[in-house]
């Protein structure tokens, strides 16, 4: 609502009811401590390496190496509730903008501050004593200005009937995409008070919405349907925008109206902030839990700063919570409060309030404070505000007042985490992060293409940060390979260079074509492949090699082509077999009577013991097979996993299987027969 509409009215009350006189303003300061601006984790990223640590856009295996590193913030904001917000200090050089004249008259106002490009730019009202206009000022430093558009409105009032035929004010602009939209306050000749809406490309040209309003007072919500003197009659009425933020593809406005007055002795109504939201910056919806700031009526508690209400709400968003600078006009006359959020609808008010009140001393401001615009640059918070010499609010200039918002470090972080979808991050494994630079080795999502790996660092705690990376993954069309391992498993103590190694002969076979390219790597056990050693150092497309190092562990042989793998065979070392007459196996009763223990009518039961030296405990087993044909080592009929001692080189099992046929127990090491038992089973 327009300062010029308020004369007579708020600020009339502070001429008839002012008995102590204005409270002087705070200290003036050239400039208060420069914080660096608030250092982000820009540069924090995983990276895809090499084995040598240098960055890699493709690859042709899926086993990749990922490098993470973490940028820790210098600094974060404290909580916007522990700022010491009366450490606000107004500017030496105040008043940083004055009225020119003309269109502005002697009267300026209602300052509104975007980020555009590396400049800043001022949206503000302007009174020639009949009319409120939009005009349009730039800084590179937020305190020296320059009018832009030769100083002409950039937003004019509407025709003659129409619903802002009388003011345009309370400018608010934010660009969304390439568009740049403008609300503010229209007024008729009654002065109802109304939200518009325009919209530009450019920021500076105009174009107004045709539905405009896009929101007004509702009466059958009672806060709403209040005035400040009698409507028609110079009394004003209606809503007006404060500000608005747009979030997450929602537009969030604070903004004010008039309830009417609980108090005889203020007839005039007092004032409230209220929230609605938009998906379009047109079509609004009133929160219903409005107004969210008002005066306290607690009976006892009603402070004496804020006794007409809250209005003309700036609000900022930082990191740690929404601050709100506003006007709180009183019998004293205008003076400016905070109050803190951490989501925009319950507000805290600020204890030490208010922040900002008018000096006497100054000609400039010694009537009162007004009309709030809240900025940030770097971690100082830039509260504008209008500052009036005239209790009718018809000599208003533009001044600023500063208050820095502190912070606290931030820390390093404990653990990260990874995966090939950030919505596995949430079950991906922790690792301790230790040092910038760490590596971890990777496997890539399966398929071919594009593949983007996530990263997460878990600080205080808390996993934030999710950082991405992606590489060009094309496997090699790869050629056809095979190798093998003869004899597979081999005996420990034959052919190897030592009693705990073994021998084998590795044999190979490729494509005549792989020569160069072609090589057999090996590794211990049956772990990740390795294609970077050429352990057997073959020169041919097809051949065979010993090796003689084969340990009880195993170790498998990658025939690898460019360092992508063909083939690969396992290679297991096993004992040597016990001497036979070191080994028994007996099975009583032997034979044993059909249809006694056995599982059916058809079986019998007996019970089979053996015994081998202790250096069995691997590889022993006793299998069964029907008859007496043959031998049998490949399959654990017997199964003798957990033997009567605890030890499996010794022990007994009962067997309630044994047919009329018969049933020949072996006793076998390493798949080497060591002795064999036959139970008959007899009617």
């Amino acid at each position: 609502m327009p300062k010029s509409s308020e004369k007579g009215i708020v600020h009339l009350l502070a001429l008839l009811v002012l008995a102590v006189g204005i409270i002087g303003g705070l200290y003036l300061v050239t400039h208060p401590t420069i914080f660096k601006p608030k250092a982000s984790n820009e540069g924090t990223r995983v990276e895809i390496v090499d084995n040598n640590g240098n960055i890699i856009s493709k690859t042709t295996t899926r086993d990749v190496k990922l490098k993470f590193t973490y940028v820790v913030p210098s600094s974060k904001p404290i909580a916007v509730s522990e700022i010491n917000f009366s450490n606000i200090a107004k500017h030496t050089s105040n008043p940083i903008l004055l009225p020119t004249g003309g269109a502005e008259g002697d009267n300026i106002y209602n300052p509104f501050l975007i980020q555009k490009d590396d400049k800043i730019w001022m949206y503000y009202a302007g009174f020639d004593s009949t009319h409120d206009r939009i005009f349009l000022a730039e800084s590179s430093d937020g305190i020296n200005f320059t009018r832009l558009n030769n100083g002409n409105p950039v937003l004019d009032i509407g025709p003659t009937g129409s619903w802002d035929e009388k003011h345009s004010n309370d400018p608010i602009v934010i660009k969304v995409g390439n568009n740049y939209h403008l609300w503010y306050s229209g007024e008729n000749n009654s002065l109802e008070s109304a939200m518009g809406h325009a919209t530009s490309s450019d920021g500076i040209h105009w174009q107004k919405d045709t539905v405009n309003p896009v929101l007004k007072r509702d009466l059958s919500i009672a806060w709403e349907s209040g005035s400040l003197g009698t409507p028609g009659s110079g009394g004003l009425y209606g809503i007006s925008p404060g500000h608005i933020l747009y979030e997450d593809s929602v537009f969030t406005l604070w903004y004010w109206s008039i309830e009417p007055t609980d108090n005889p002795e203020f007839p005039w109504g007092t004032i409230g902030v209220g929230v609605a939201t938009s998906t379009n910056g047109v079509n609004w919806t009133k929160y219903s839990g409005n107004p969210i700031l008002r005066r306290d009526r607690t009976p006892g508690k009603a402070n004496v700063y804020d006794f007409n209400g809250w209005s003309t709400p700036s609000v900022v968003k930082l990191e740690s919570g929404y601050i709100m600078l506003a006007e709180t006009p009183s019998f004293g006359g205008t003076t400016l409060s905070i109050a803190t959020s951490s989501e925009g609808k319950s507000w805290q008010t600020y204890p030490n309030n208010p922040v900002l009140r008018a000096n006497p001393s100054l000609a400039y401001e010694k009537a009162g404070v007004l009309s709030p615009g809240l900025f940030v640059i770097g971690n100082i918070l830039y509260a504008y505000y209008s500052c009036g010499s005239t209790p009718d609010n018809t000599r208003n200039r533009i001044c600023l007042a500063m208050v820095d918002i502190p912070t606290e470090p931030t820390s390093f972080p404990s653990h990260f985490r990874v995966a090939n979808s950030p919505a596995f991050l949430n079950f991906a494994q922790e690792h301790p992060f230790t040092m910038n630079g760490q590596t971890i080795d990777w496997v890539l999502s399966s398929g071919s293409g594009q593949k983007t790996v996530y990263g997460q660092f878990k600080v205080d705690g808390t996993w934030g940060q999710i950082v991405s990376t992606s590489i060009k993954f094309n496997p090699p069309s790869s050629p056809m390979g095979s190798i093998l391992a003869d004899p597979n498993p081999c005996t420990l103590g034959v052919g190897g260079v030592s009693s705990s190694h073994c021998s084998t002969t590795i044999s190979w076979s490729a494509p005549a074509d792989t020569i160069p390219g072609l090589g057999v790597w090996v590794r211990d056990g049956i772990g990740k492949v390795n294609c970077s050693g050429n352990e057997i150092g073959i020169t041919s497309a097809s051949g065979s090699k010993t090796n003689p190092h084969i340990t009880n562990g195993g170790q498998t042989f990658d025939l690898c082509y460019n360092n992508t793998k063909l083939d690969s065979v396992f290679v297991s070392a096993v004992s040597s077999p016990p001497p036979s007459s070191t080994t028994s196996i007996s099975a009583s009763p032997n034979p044993c009577t059909l249809g006694i223990g056995g599982v059916s009518s058809s079986h019998c039961s007996t019970t089979i013991s053996w015994s081998a030296p202790t250096n069995t405990i691997q590889g022993l087993g006793v299998w069964g097979r029907s008859g007496t044909t043959g031998s049998n080592c490949s399959g654990n009929e017997l199964g003798i996993v957990n033997p009567d001692s605890g030890t499996p080189y010794r022990g007994s099992k009962p067997n309630p299987y044994i047919t009329a046929e018969g049933v020949t127990f072996d006793l076998c090491f390493n798949n080497t027969l060591l002795k064999s038992i036959f139970v008959d089973g007899r009617p």
